[in-house]
């Protein structure tokens, strides 16, 4: 960051002019200089003075050191004065009572009390200035240090104490007391007071607020100007103070460094120690910093603001002479500027003197008439060139808007296949983004064969010059999702015509050959559907006669005969030619769809459980709970799982497991071009995994067409309708069905039903079973004579009247008469195909205009007829799909009525 900072101001400081630059070096010179100078002359001022006061504060303590010695000393030779001149070995305890006494009022105030002890350390006499002690007072003092070094004949001194009773500080001395012939005898203790000794050492100044005070060998704190802080302070630790710490570990010796530490009182000071010779004492002398540097700071003070005026004096110089220098060079520059921006004419200041300023003066002369003369034809040149660089910059600007704005990918690359240039199209072409796709080559983004072709393509444009068109390339992009594009290539030259690469259009037709393969799809069901629509209806009238007679004979022959064995597997046999005839129904543009809302897992499990097992295929079922209602047709539904799940069990002989799963799914506009459903919405996804062999590729295209399959003749079990018919139903349903397979692995199938907005509730469909039949009227209309006997046996077996016509015409005409004579019929059946007459659908409309609440049902063999998919919307109540047999016909009458 600071280097940054300072590049920033070397960078700023070359932009200035040279008068200022000048300016500013001369300024800075001279600043440098005098703070140089200034600093200099600052630290020397500054250590002398912390010089004078170290050795003043050393001063001080040494002469407050000799005060308190002297006074110690004085007090010691008192006493041994008092003990050669008295001779207090031969005296009588009253003459040594009285001689102390003398000796205590003459040497005022030096001791506090006086004590003679005998040769076993009793106390003879015992005299004090503050207390006059009994013969029971006194004691033996034996064991006490005083006595014990005393008796051996050495002079004792001991640590500072404290009287109680007089609240005064003290100090022992005890020497002993000696006869003529220098036998010891006794010993005399002197209590020295100290409190006094500490009043002249309060009279000694230290500086303004500086003080003094006293600690032992061991650090405590003795004695202090102030009495009363020391009666609190007395033996107190003070080895936190600098010097004390240095004076325990050093003791008797020279007088201590002076150093700076917070003070007795919380405050910094300088403080150093001197022993106190004869004494295991020291004295601390303390001055607060503020008072000791207080001449410093005033000199700093002076010393800055000397410096200052001198800078501001040399600056000011410095720039009047600068700018009397430069001057002329500054006049130049101006000129120089103003010429430099175009002013031609601008005028230079000519400078009538022989040193460097005269010198450019006369040259910018000179090159000012040079450069009007070059300018003159110049100008005409530039205005040329300024037409062309517009009109390239709006060539470029047009080539490049053009190939950003089309929807095809544009791309050049270089002479290896590298891409060097392309629009944002071909980006969203590859699936690659911009970075990605620069510098990879053309090659990446497809598979091994294409790469193969694309060789040869690009070889043959770099040998003939001849550019390639309209060839497909296939696409991996970089989802994994795979496209075709439909691209174009020619060769890039340079200005010597030399080859150096390739440039092209690329076109997305991944969707035009979806669309393509649909359209076939749509083709090849819309010629199945032109087939089998047309024999549809005929083949279900037949077939429902042949099924209704069955159904008759059965009820007439002896039940356990073999007759009634013969016709169940005729009724068998038919049921499967009407699977047939559904599956061929499904495949005429769908088949009619009753449709109705509910969920689909019911219908999953149902066709499940009629796939004809396989003891080595096991079943997993992933069904989710919550799947959403959807629109569907249940028995259609049913059969293309049916169809589906059959074809994988059969996919698997080697045994395996079928996975089977149902769930919610919700396509977005961004999803719909991934193998999902084309149009975005929420669809139930329905999955059916096997693990067999697979399918090949090639194959997988004609896997809905009818009558294909992948097994050999004679292995073929049905007519390979089922895929197609299950193809034919899921978009009839508008939904999606799409098959991925891996050989070797296995086969998934997809299929994607809409979910319905909202689910319609079921209405009970059972409560009609209680219903009486006898006495109720049906009308049937159809053109087939033999279907309308076959209808009106069934109808009079299960108990119904019934009437036959033959189109929409009679239909009418017995449905009025039946109002007319008040025996209106409870139910019609309307066939919605007559030849050469009224259908059912024009028959309901007249109908509903006679009776608005009759109750219709819509009949057809043909699969396509809309009514038969919605026959509420036409104004019937329900539909009934041929062929039929007589359960089925029961039971939609039932529900109807």
């Amino acid at each position: 960051m600071n280097r940054d900072l300072f590049h920033k101001a070397i960078s700023l400081f070359r932009r200035k002019s040279l008068a200022t630059r000048l300016t500013w070096v001369s300024i800075l010179m001279v600043t440098l200089a005098l703070i140089a100078l200034g600093s200099g002359l600052i630290f020397i001022a500054h250590t002398t003075q912390r010089d004078c006061a170290f050795r003043l504060q050393q001063q001080t303590a040494e002469r407050v050191s000799q005060l308190i010695s002297d006074y110690m000393a004085r007090t010691v030779d008192r006493l041994v004065f008092f003990l050669e001149s008295t001779p207090l070995a031969s005296q009588s305890p009253e003459q040594q009572r009285t001689a102390v006494e003398n000796l205590l009022i003459t040497s005022l105030p030096l001791y506090s009390q006086i004590s003679i002890l005998d040769e076993e350390g009793n106390e003879v006499n015992k005299i004090s200035r503050f207390h006059t002690f009994l013969p029971g007072e006194l004691i033996n003092q034996a064991q006490s240090p005083p006595f014990l070094t005393s008796i051996r004949g050495d002079r004792y001194m001991g640590p500072v104490a404290f009287f109680e009773d007089a609240g005064l500080l003290f100090v022992s001395i005890a020497l002993p007391i000696k006869t003529q012939t220098g036998r010891i005898t006794g010993v005399i203790i002197a209590e020295v007071n100290v409190s006094h000794l500490w009043q002249r050492v309060a009279r000694i100044r230290v500086g303004q607020s500086g003080y003094a005070y006293l600690v032992d060998m061991k650090g405590r704190f003795v004695a202090y100007q102030k009495p009363a802080q020391v009666l609190q302070r007395y033996g107190e630790d003070m080895k936190r103070m600098p010097p004390v710490s240095e004076f325990v570990v050093r003791g008797q010796g020279e007088t201590g460094q002076v150093q700076e530490y917070q003070g007795l009182v919380n405050e910094e000071v300088i403080g150093v120690y001197a022993p106190i010779k004869g004494t295991a004492w020291a004295v601390l002398v303390e001055q607060p910093t503020r008072e000791a540097y207080a001449g410093i700071r005033e000199m700093q003070k002076y010393l800055f603001g000397l410096m200052a005026l001198c800078i501001i004096l040399a600056g000011g110089g410095g720039f009047y002479v600068s700018r009397r220098l430069i001057g002329p060079i500054r006049n130049l520059t101006e000129a120089a500027q103003r010429f430099g921006t175009g002013d031609l004419e601008t005028e230079f200041i000519y400078v009538q003197r022989e040193d460097e300023v005269g010198v450019l003066s006369h040259a910018f002369k000179k090159m000012q008439k040079e450069l009007r003369d070059l300018y003159a034809g110049l100008k005409g040149k530039i205005e040329e060139l300024e037409i062309m660089q517009n009109a390239l910059r709006e060539s470029e600007e047009k080539y490049r808007t053009i190939l950003e704005s089309i929807e095809d990918g544009y791309y050049e690359v270089d002479i290896y296949g590298n891409f060097t240039f392309f629009n944002d199209s071909l980006c969203e072409i590859y699936g690659y983004s911009r970075d990605e796709l620069m510098g990879t080559n053309i090659r990446m983004p497809t598979d091994q064969e294409t790469t193969k072709r694309g060789y040869e393509v690009f070889n043959n444009v770099y040998t003939t010059g001849r550019p390639e068109k309209g060839f497909e390339w296939a696409v991996l992009r970089k989802d994994g999702a795979k496209g075709v594009v439909e691209a174009s290539v020619s060769l890039r030259r340079d200005a010597e015509g030399k080859p150096i690469g390739f440039r092209g259009i690329v076109r997305d037709i991944s969707e035009k050959r979806r669309l393509e393969a649909q359209l076939q799809q749509a083709q090849k069901m819309e010629a199945v559907a032109t087939l089998t629509g047309g024999i549809a209806h005929d083949y279900n009238n037949l077939l429902s006669i042949i099924v209704g007679n069955l159904g008759l004979a059965m009820q007439e022959a002896e039940p356990g005969s073999d007759l009634t064995a013969f016709l169940a597997e005729a009724e068998k046999a038919s049921r499967k030619v009407g699977n047939l005839t559904h599956e061929l129904m499904a495949l005429s543009r769908g088949g009619a769809m009753v449709k109705e809302v509910g969920p689909l897992k019911e219908i999953l499990r149902s066709a499940a459980s009629t796939v004809p097992p396989d003891p080595g295929v096991s079943f997993n079922e992933s069904i989710s709970d919550d799947l959403w209602p959807v629109p569907h047709d249940s028995r259609k539904m049913e059969a293309v799982f049916r169809n589906v799940l059959t074809n994988a069990v059969e996919a698997m002989p080697d045994g395996g497991t079928l996975n089977i799963s149902a769930e919610n799914l919700r396509v977005e506009d961004d999803q719909t071009d991934r193998g999902l459903p084309p149009k975005a919405g929420d669809y139930v996804k329905i999955t059916i995994e096997d693990q067999g062999r697979g399918i090949p590729e090639d194959v997988l295209d004609k896997l809905f067409d009818p009558y294909f399959s992948t097994k050999p003749m004679g292995v073929q079990k049905g007519m390979g309708l089922g895929l197609a018919t299950a193809y034919a139903i899921v978009k009839r349903h508008d939904g999606h069905i799409s098959i991925n397979s891996t050989p070797g692995v296995g086969t998934t199938v997809s299929i994607y039903l809409p979910a319905a907005e909202r689910e319609v509730p079921k209405e009970e469909r059972k409560k009609v079973e209680s219903m009486t039949v006898p006495g109720v009227r049906v009308l049937v209309m159809d053109d087939e004579e033999m279907l309308r006997n076959l209808v009106q046996q069934m109808l009079t077996r299960l108990g119904y009247e019934i009437k036959t016509v033959k189109d929409g015409v009679e239909a009418i005409e017995a449905y009025g008469n039946g109002l007319d004579s008040h025996e209106p019929f409870d139910a019609v059946i309307l066939d919605l195909t007559v030849k050469g007459g009224m259908g059912g659908e024009q028959t309901i409309q007249e109908l509903v205009k006679i009776d608005p609440d009759i109750k219709a049902i819509a009949s057809s063999g043909y699969s396509n007829d809309p009514v038969m998919a919605d026959p509420e919307k036409y104004g019937f109540k329900t539909a009934l799909a041929k062929p039929y047999e007589m359960k089925r016909l029961k039971e939609t009458l039932k529900k109807v009525l």
